[in-house]
């Protein structure tokens, strides 16, 4: 029989040192967190450029809202004044009285009806329009030339031609309609509206032609108010070629400021805190109109945009209507906003730090343990390996069919086969064939109900002689408890076995002496100083009447007279001593 186990096997994990392991561990660990971190951090910036950008275009729908409403009501409000019998009469007086006095800016009688006008308009900005007047520019214009002829806010600057300089008033007059947009004029910039007047009662029953209305609201007043409705600041930057040559320079050098950065004019700064906007401000090219980029300026973070203006070109002198040429930079302050962000970016690498950091520590832990574990795993193999080698008898490893996995060097010894030649090979090939069917049976059946099965078997070698062993075979059972390999201790009893079939033939013929010798024999054992019968033979029974159950543990004082049994004693005694054959005679 044979019986075995899968040799043992070393973990591969054995081989390497812990501090190789907990290194492997802890950059295996420090990639994963490094990788969970990184992505963290992307979903937080993520999350902040999703606000930012949301919040700017919010903005810039706002502000853009407004800029529409704004050139929508500037369009109305010149509409109303334009066909406004009282305004009629004052264009078509001033019209009048300026052709007599020569044109241009007309003379004294120009100036009393300028003067009786801006009284008027006063009157009925108190009246009905205060709240509409407040913040805008309402001006006269006159043909021929586009002559004004006031300007409600500042009535001492009066006389000037535009329409060599003013597109949006050249083009209202020329084309005879309604026109409106952003545009430098020559006290500030800003949404215009202007509108002609007409006279009724002209030749061909067409009303003439005799000047314009224009409405207006500088974008310094417009985004002053934006600033406070939507919480950021608004800075327009304006290119050189609207503004020179326009404006006229002393509001040149009052309202605006040049920046050599964005290389254009800056209108209305506002309130931006510590270093002077015009060094912060980005070029137009660089700051994204349909988006959104971060600055930081004087240790505040912010959000700038821009929405582009559409300067007013006049087409009938060669210009292209709707050309981009300035823009509002919008300056939201965001720093809440990306403080927030680097705290939860400082908490959120804080907490993976310590994350990573408890669980190296767990994993050194662990390691410690699995380490701890495998010496003790190795140092079993390694006392395993040397009981298997070591062992005086022979040990013989098979699966639960009883192939041969392993043998030791002892069985080697004993059956003459080298390992080779049995491993792989069913254990029957031990077999001698001598031994019952009945007690293989009794083998097999014992291992698979999971006991261990002791006995002897006679095999035969490979030179083909035959040997008694002493078998204990122990099934050997895996995590789930099935029956998986047998191991049999194998002991050769072939001598022992040899010396018992000697010592049997022996007591055979010892027997047929003592049984029928015609002298009568019984045996003495010593025991200390006193002397125990331990049997006799038939004919001493015969001679003596005393039987073997009688005899078997009396001492000779029970049967005999004390002095007698004292002597014999003494012989007994003396046989011992002497270990020497004595003879004597007794009477009993």
């Amino acid at each position: 029989m044979g019986v075995g186990m899968h040799p043992g096997s070393r973990n591969w994990f054995s081989r390497r040192s812990l501090r190789w392991r907990f290194g492997m561990l802890a950059m295996l660990l420090a990639l994963l967190f490094g990788a969970v971190a990184a992505f963290e951090l992307w979903r937080e910036r993520a999350g902040l450029e999703r606000e930012l950008r949301e919040a700017t275009q919010a903005l810039r729908v706002g502000l853009t809202t407004t800029l529409e409403a704004t050139e929508r009501e500037m369009q109305h409000v010149a509409a109303l004044m334009a066909t406004d019998p009282e305004v009629q009469y004052f264009m078509r007086r001033a019209h009048e009285v300026v052709a007599l006095e020569g044109g241009g800016a007309g003379g004294t009688m120009s100036a009393a009806l300028r003067e009786s006008l801006a009284q008027r308009m006063e009157r009925r900005s108190e009246q009905h329009w205060l709240d509409e007047f407040r913040s805008r520019q309402i001006e006269f214009h006159l043909l021929p030339g586009a002559v004004n002829f006031l300007r409600l806010r500042d009535p001492q600057r009066f006389g000037d031609r535009l329409d060599e300089v003013r597109p949006l008033v050249a083009s209202a007059h020329a084309l005879d309609m309604p026109v409106s947009g952003f545009e430098v004029g020559r006290m500030h910039a800003g949404l215009r509206a202007d509108h002609p007047v007409r006279l009724p009662g002209s030749l061909n029953g067409r009303s003439a032609l005799i000047g314009s209305v224009e409405v207006g609201v500088a974008l310094h007043d417009l985004l002053a108010q934006a600033s406070v409705r939507f919480g950021a600041e608004f800075v327009t930057a304006l290119p050189r070629e609207l503004v020179d040559g326009v404006m006229w320079p002393d509001d040149v050098r009052a309202l605006l400021r040049w920046s050599e950065n964005c290389d254009c004019y800056i209108d209305a700064p506002f309130n931006l805190p510590g270093a002077s906007l015009l060094d912060h401000l980005p070029h137009p090219e660089r700051t994204p109109h349909d988006a959104y980029r971060l600055e930081q300026l004087d240790g505040r973070w912010y959000a700038v945009t821009r929405v582009m203006l559409e300067d007013y070109r006049n087409p009938l002198a060669g210009g292209a209507e709707g050309q981009a040429a300035a823009a509002i930079h919008v300056f939201a302050d965001r720093s809440e906003l990306v403080a927030a962000y680097s705290a939860e970016r400082i908490r959120a690498l804080v907490s993976l730090l310590l994350g990573f950091v408890l669980v190296l520590g767990v994993s050194w832990v662990i390691l410690r343990r699995i380490g701890a574990t495998e010496e003790e795993l190795e140092s079993a193999r390694r006392f395993r390996s040397a009981l298997f080698k070591l062992s005086p008898d022979s040990v013989l490893v098979t699966d639960r069919e009883g192939t041969i996995a392993e043998v030791n060097p002892r069985f080697c010894e004993v059956t003459g086969y080298a390992p080779h030649e049995v491993v792989g090979r069913n254990a029957r090939i031990l077999q001698s064939g001598n031994t019952p069917q009945e007690t293989y049976r009794d083998l097999w059946s014992t291992l698979l109900a999971g006991e261990v099965w002791r006995g002897d078997l006679q095999n035969r070698r490979k030179d083909g002689s035959l040997y008694w062993e002493a078998h204990a075979v122990v099934p050997v059972r895996d995590s789930r408890g099935e029956i998986t390999h047998f191991i049999s201790f194998q002991r050769d009893i072939s001598e022992r076995h040899d010396m018992e079939r000697a010592l049997a033939a022996s007591e055979r013929l010892y027997r047929g002496i003592h049984d029928n010798v015609q002298e009568a024999i019984f045996l003495v054992r010593v025991e200390g100083d006193h002397f125990v019968y331990v049997g006799n033979n038939p004919r001493h029974v015969a001679s003596t009447g005393l039987a073997t159950e009688r005899l078997r543990g009396a001492r000779p004082q029970d049967f005999l007279p004390p002095e007698v049994a004292e002597a014999v004693c003494a012989n007994y005694r003396r046989c011992v001593t002497e270990r020497q054959t004595i003879r004597y005679e007794e009477e009993l």
